[in-house]
């Protein structure tokens, strides 16, 4: 889905999260480029949420990042 579910997902835990199907659509639609641009799209996502949660790396995210309410 977005980056930012894979970001909760990983502070509440997990240690896998599936993000194939946006890569597989834009493989269909558009071949290697539309992966490319893809990928592009995802890790600027992260990376931006990354900052506006003020951690730099995977390994500093913890659950108290997550509201669960």
């Amino acid at each position: 889905r977005r980056a930012s579910d894979i970001l909760k997902a990983i502070a509440s835990g997990a240690s896998a999260v599936g993000v194939g199907r946006a890569f597989m659509y834009s493989f269909c639609a558009y071949g290697q480029d539309g992966v490319e641009k893809a990928f592009q799209i995802f890790r600027d996502e992260l990376e931006m949420n990354m900052r506006l949660i003020g951690v730099r790396t995977i390994d500093e995210l913890t659950p108290d990042l997550v509201d669960a309410s």
